[in-house]
């Protein structure tokens, strides 16, 4: 009787441990479609909700709309895409739409103590608190603490792959400018350049950089980062304006009108003389550093190859992510066919053949230049 119990109790226990291994088997089988169909849910809300907060800022109701993001966010925090479209979404009202300072701050705060762990949105909040330090309290120190804190608290959360995240060493850099503290700023704007090479082509970390040289005041160095943000900057009106006013700016200081008015010349005339072409570019650190940060991302690749002045490397990463562009959306598309204008921007120095390049994908009109630059490169193997 009592072997009998014993022998019931040791079966009962292989059965219960063989069904749970079985159940757990099965779990790891379903879990694939299990986070489909998350996945699924979580895109039906986002497309939902985006359509609300669509229709609340068409009726001018801003806050509601943020309202509405939030909503979206709190139930859904990590859902890849769909919580960084929307706190996209919520950065767009903030920055374009909502005027009121005081509200503006209201938000941010809400975003950094009730959404910590939705990156995006708690990255935003940090962001827009360390702007009102910066620009409009100048309190240069708690500007840094702010975001010394974000960057601390994200991690490895930190999406250094997109502006909501490395927007936040930008903000970083120029802080420590501010604060009187040039040469540390530069020495983190290198440090955080092999963190996101992806960031190299953004606007703000570019000014980020040149602003803090040229607190150095030394002209050779203020030249060097000028062209830098010359040849990384994105191919878009707002970008290439500054880049050649500070070029244009740091020629003047250098080597007077006359350096100036020959580069403005050399911008119209490919074969006039060109005084960009003559400085060195401000260096951010190992290229292979930055390509093995880079990882697979074409963005981060194209900008650590023009770091490194590897011109037909970049190019190849530059074609080919048109290549694959093709029957995707009109965003990527756009986004390929800058990329390739702008290695002809860093290579030329100008902006002649690359705006012929976009002529003719945009009117199917005039000349392709791109297979003779690329013959161009592979006979001289990539030097200027």
């Amino acid at each position: 009787m009592g072997l009998g119990r014993r022998s019931g109790i040791r079966a009962k226990g292989l059965f219960s441990r063989s069904s749970l291994f079985v159940g757990f088997l099965l779990l790891l089988q379903l879990f694939p479609a299990l986070s489909q169909d998350k996945t699924a849910e979580e895109r039906k809300a986002y497309a939902l909700a985006k359509q609300q907060v669509e229709q609340l800022q068409k009726e001018g109701k801003f806050e509601e709309a943020i309202g509405a993001c939030e909503d979206f966010l709190w139930k859904h925090p990590q859902s890849g895409i769909c919580s960084r479209g929307m706190a996209v979404l919520a950065e767009g009202i903030l920055s374009r739409q909502i005027k009121d300072p005081e509200t503006k701050q209201r938000i941010y705060k809400r975003a950094v103590e009730e959404f910590p762990h939705t990156t995006e949105y708690y990255a935003l909040g940090m962001a827009g608190q360390i702007r009102e330090a910066l620009y409009e309290k100048r309190d240069y120190a708690k500007a840094d603490e702010l975001c010394r804190k974000a960057i601390e608290n994200l991690g490895d959360r930190l999406p250094r792959d997109y502006y909501l995240g490395y927007n936040l060493y930008s903000l970083r850099v120029q802080a420590l400018r501010y604060d009187g503290k040039a040469e540390e700023a530069i020495a983190y704007a290198r440090e955080t350049a092999a963190l996101s090479p992806r960031m190299l082509s953004d606007r703000g970390y570019l000014r980020a950089v040149y602003d803090s040289v040229r607190t150095t005041k030394k002209p050779d160095d203020v030249l060097s980062a000028a062209k830098l943000f010359y040849v990384l900057c994105d191919y878009t009106e707002r970008d290439i304006k500054e880049a050649t006013e500070l070029a244009a700016g740091a020629l003047m200081a250098k080597g007077g009108p006359g350096a100036s008015l020959q580069f403005a010349k050399s911008q119209e005339k490919p074969d006039a003389a060109n005084p960009l072409k003559d400085a060195p570019m401000f260096a951010l650190g190992e290229s292979e550093k930055l390509l093995a940060a880079a990882g697979q991302d074409p963005d981060a690749q194209l900008n650590a190859l023009l770091v490194a002045g590897r011109m037909p490397e970049a190019l190849k990463v530059a074609v080919d992510q048109m290549r694959d562009s093709a029957g995707k959306t009109p965003a990527g598309i756009a986004q390929a066919l800058r990329n390739i204008a702008r290695c002809f921007k860093a290579h030329d120095l100008n902006l002649v053949r690359a705006n012929r390049f976009l002529d003719f994908h945009r009117t199917g009109e005039g000349d392709n230049p791109l297979p003779a630059f690329e013959a161009e490169l592979a006979k001289s193997g990539g030097a200027k």
